[in-house]
């Protein structure tokens, strides 16, 4: 059988399919839709800014707590980071902790206050997170702990050096309170006025996008690696006597799989441009906004999604190298589900890869969602793919796009002459 005859019956093949494909298709993109939009529609993460919720127990009798958060909560710039919970009972904060409505608290026991005020040190700031929790969150609850401290020591060092030096010298009692206050006072305005010697830049995510942008690319390459589902049925229902026939008149296993792979391709290109269609009316609605896409925001994400094809070329040839080289349909469902997810969980379609642990990041982007994200990101920032140089994955990620393609292709040619011959089932 010529090669163009078997290409033109595997996309008859692939006609029978079509309407089960878009009806699936339309399921994959309204619940990736509906997700990213509820994801995204919150001010707070499409302005790359989140407010972390902590608690505060301690007795608001005491007029030095009330003091402190009225400060912290009014003046001072932590108010736009932290959004911070006061409680009288400690079982009430540990309540809301294990409910996940603030990400930890502090106890401030009643002779915190006396022990600072007689420089006795013998009381301290209890904070408490949940076990295990990592990240940004444990970041700040830490810092939100070492912060009094910090604080106390340095200005209690330099108060007592002071004092030390004026008493060694025969300052009057009168003298040494007057120049104490005034080093105090100081202290406290370097503490109001710290946000006015030194800059706070938000970035987003660590790729330089915003948040919005950065899902967008994620659900949209995630929605293209789903795509592989689609051909699943195309292969099951293959009988490989048939291949063996046509492989004996003279289509090679090359061939087959080629034209195979043409057919899906532009089965899940197809796909791919509906679900670029319902992202343009979300555009079209008003319900995304991506900065990145300035003005013209539907055409510039338009010519961005033409630019992310060979990405859902490599995906579909992913695809159908799992379907390919697994055998049982359970199986091969299975197998796509670990490798797609599990993938697209290190490559940090979920979480932003700067949340992952140093190893899993850097194993993540060495994987094709990895190497396909990195694409995305760079064509999203008009960046070149094909570069080389410091960050050699992420510079040269669309030679790696190529070489991911290629050595997909031959693995599966493999995998098809191994079975045409006899050796596999």
């Amino acid at each position: 059988m010529k090669a163009f005859s078997y290409l033109f019956l595997q996309f008859k093949r692939i006609k029978t399919l079509f309407k089960n494909a878009v009806i699936v298709s339309l399921c994959f993109s309204l619940f990736i839709l509906i997700t990213a939009w509820a994801v995204t529609k919150k001010s707070n993460l499409t302005q790359g800014k989140y407010r972390f919720s902590v608690g505060v127990v301690g007795s608001n009798s005491n007029i030095f707590l009330k003091l402190g958060m009225s400060f912290l909560k009014t003046m001072d710039d932590t108010r736009y980071v932290l959004d911070i919970q006061e409680y009288k009972d400690e079982k009430e904060a540990e309540k809301n902790l294990e409910e996940g409505k603030i990400s930890g608290y502090a106890v401030i026991p009643p002779e915190f206050f006396d022990s600072l005020y007689y420089f006795k040190n013998n009381s301290s700031i209890e904070v408490h997170v949940k076990s295990g929790l990592k990240g940004i969150t444990g970041v700040v609850m830490e810092e939100v702990g070492n912060l009094a401290s910090n604080i106390i020591i340095h200005t209690e060092a330099g108060l007592f050096t002071l004092m030390d030096f004026m008493e060694k010298n025969r300052v009057s009692y009168r003298e040494q309170n007057y120049h104490v206050d005034n080093l105090f006072e100081t202290y406290l305005k370097v503490l109001v006025r710290r946000s006015s010697i030194s800059e706070v830049k938000e970035l987003g995510s660590n790729t330089g996008l915003s948040f919005i942008a950065y899902y967008i690319c994620a659900f949209l390459l995630l929605y293209s690696f789903l795509l592989t589902f689609v051909s699943l049925e195309y292969q099951t229902k293959s009988p490989l006597a048939f291949k063996k026939m046509v492989f004996v008149n003279g289509t090679g296993a090359f061939k087959q799989v080629l034209s195979e792979i043409i057919a899906v391709f532009v089965l899940n290109l197809v796909l791919y441009f509906i679900f670029v269609l319902f992202i343009l009316i979300f555009f079209a609605l008003g319900l995304f906004n991506i900065e990145e896409f300035g003005a013209h925001q539907a055409r510039e994400f338009f010519v961005f999604t033409i630019k992310l094809i060979p990405a859902l070329f490599l995906f579909t040839l992913a695809g159908f190298f799992i379907f390919e080289a697994v055998s049982g349909t359970i199986p091969k469902v299975m197998t796509a589900f670990v490798l797609i997810f599990g993938g697209a969980y290190v490559s940090g379609y979920f979480y932003p890869k700067n949340f992952l642990p140093l190893g899993m990041r850097a194993f993540g982007d060495a994987l094709p969602t990895g190497v396909s994200f990195s694409y995305a990101v760079k064509v999203i920032n008009g960046e070149g793919v094909f570069t080389a140089g410091k960050g050699f994955l992420e510079n040269a990620c669309g030679w790696f796009i190529v070489l991911y393609s290629v050595l997909f292709l031959l693995l599966t040619v493999g995998v098809r002459y191994s079975r045409l011959k006899g050796r596999q089932r």
